[in-house]
């Protein structure tokens, strides 16, 4: 009887990591970018989310020639309009969103201020280890508007996660933030 039930423990466990393995290989998510009225970013502590954006923009992918950064400022109050203008950003291209503290916050309001602006497609840019969560959650927030969205990942250093040990960490944090909306906690929890 103890053998079984360690067996089946042993079990469950092995089949949790394989899980979490597959998940963690398969968290970039990103699409070919195409042509939209403008572009989203879902910023956070990620260098290369601004700098993928700007290039997005740049090339011609925003018909409105415009980009949302969701949130303008850091927690720590750091403009991020700024790091946009050096990477070759026009002041007159961005769109504030402040209100945004998450994923989740970042789609709500972005697809908010979207709708009121009028406009109805957009390039989604976030980092490749972020992008199944942000998909996830712009996703959900969209079955209210049915807005055009094409997800486009951001590299670190131009490499994708699993080659950098910083991203390597990040992802490793991002599927327990994954699990956590999967699970709906997002609406109780700041993820």
């Amino acid at each position: 009887m103890m053998k079984r039930r360690w067996l089946t423990g042993l079990s469950l466990g092995a089949l949790l990591g394989l899980g979490l393995r597959s998940l963690y290989k398969h968290l970039d998510q990103g699409q070919p970018p195409q042509v939209s009225d403008l572009i989203i970013v879902a910023e956070g502590p990620a260098v290369e989310r601004g700098e993928k954006a700007v290039h997005l923009l740049q090339a011609g992918y925003s018909r409105a020639d415009k980009m949302i950064v969701s949130p303008r400022y850091t927690d720590v109050g750091e403009d991020l309009f700024v790091g946009y203008q050096r990477l070759g950003a026009k002041r007159e291209n961005l769109i504030e969103e402040k209100q945004a503290t998450s994923t989740w916050t970042n789609a709500t309001t972005s697809l908010a201020l979207m709708d009121k602006l009028g406009y109805h497609s957009a390039i989604v840019v976030t980092s490749d280890y972020h992008m199944r969560r942000t998909r996830l959650a712009f996703e959900r927030v969209n079955r209210d508007y049915g807005f055009q969205l094409n997800f486009v990942s951001a590299y670190f250093q131009g490499e994708s996660y699993p080659n950098h040990p910083y991203t390597q960490n990040m992802a490793l944090q991002e599927l327990y933030k994954y699990i956590g909306y999967c699970l709906h906690l997002n609406h109780w929890i700041d993820l």
